[in-house]
């Protein structure tokens, strides 16, 4: 949820400049993702505060390999 929720919010936005305005622009973009990466490290400090024993070295890891998993699914032969 650190994640998806900044980054959902990070497509609304753009959706919502790019209905209103017609285009978005390179200052509505990255202004966004400053946005979304100060969340999703804003949410990662709040996890750490309510699971001090939490280990993040597991946690980092998972988090990359949910964020990565649609690379690794094109290594899948179906």
């Amino acid at each position: 949820m650190a994640c998806v929720l900044p980054s959902g919010l990070f497509a609304l936005r753009l959706a919502a400049i790019t209905r209103r305005v017609g285009t978005a622009s390179v200052t509505a973009f990255v202004a966004g993702e400053f946005l979304k990466i100060a969340s999703i490290v804003g949410l990662l400090v709040l996890v750490w505060a309510v699971y001090p024993d939490l280990h993040w070295g597991g946690m980092l890891v998972g988090l990359i390999l949910a964020l990565k998993a649609n690379l690794f699914a094109f290594l899948v032969k179906t």
